[in-house]
């Protein structure tokens, strides 16, 4: 299974699946600039500043300690059917 294992900057909350799937974070290796893109190839663009997201949401996620929230902005233009695209921004 560790070849599917998402990489901590890639969060894609799935109902009720979400928490049972979300891998564990190593917090000491997120930063104020990390900012990545989940679904690259569904979109060219790629986001230079936060002012280009919108509906900033904390979710849970585990790390060595215990269960943190962080907080995930969902890209414009994006249709709600299914996981939503998300950015991890710390």
């Amino acid at each position: 299974m560790s070849e599917n294992t998402i990489p901590p900057y890639l969060l894609t909350p799935s109902h009720d699946n979400y928490l049972k799937a979300l891998p564990p974070i190593d917090m000491s290796l997120l930063t104020i600039d990390i900012l990545r893109k989940v679904y690259p190839k569904q979109s060219s663009d790629i986001f230079p500043k936060v002012d280009v997201l919108e509906e900033k949401v904390q979710i849970p996620a585990k790390n060595k300690e215990g269960v943190v929230y962080v907080d995930i902005y969902k890209p414009k233009n994006t249709k709600s059917d299914g996981p939503l695209p998300v950015l991890l921004f710390l």
